[in-house]
C-alpha cells in the first residue's frame, strides 16, 4: 500500500462525494483515488497530444488548436466566492508581504 494522503473538502463537495460513493457502493477513498487516476491519465494524454498539436501548428504557421469554453469558465466563476476582495489583498497574501499597485 502507498502513502496516506489527507485532504480538506468543503461541505458541498463532501456531500457530493458521499452521495456518489454510496450510489456506487464504494468507499469515499476508493472514489477519490479513481478520480485522481482519471485526472492524471487525462493530463498525461492531453499534455503530450496538445504539445504535439501546438508545435505542428506553430511550425506550419497555423492557428493553435486550443478551445477555451468561456461560458463554462464564467459559470464556474459565478458560483464561486473570492477569498480576497481586492487584487492588492490577494497579491499580499500570495507573496506574504504587502503589495502595492
Amino acid at each position: 500500500m502507498g502513502e496516506m494522503l489527507s485532504i480538506k473538502l468543503d461541505d458541498q463537495l463532501l456531500k457530493k462525494l458521499e452521495t456518489v460513493a454510496k450510489a456506487r457502493k464504494v468507499s469515499k477513498s476508493s472514489l477519490v483515488r479513481k478520480g485522481i487516476e482519471l485526472v492524471l491519465l487525462q493530463e498525461e494524454s492531453l499534455s503530450g497530444e496538445l504539445v504535439k498539436q501546438v508545435s505542428e501548428a506553430l511550425r506550419d504557421n497555423q492557428r493553435v488548436p486550443v478551445h477555451i469554453d468561456w461560458h463554462h469558465i464564467e459559470k464556474e466563476l459565478s458560483q464561486s466566492a473570492p477569498k480576497w476582495e481586492t487584487l492588492p489583498e490577494a497579491m499580499s497574501a500570495s507573496r506574504k508581504r504587502e503589495w502595492k499597485e
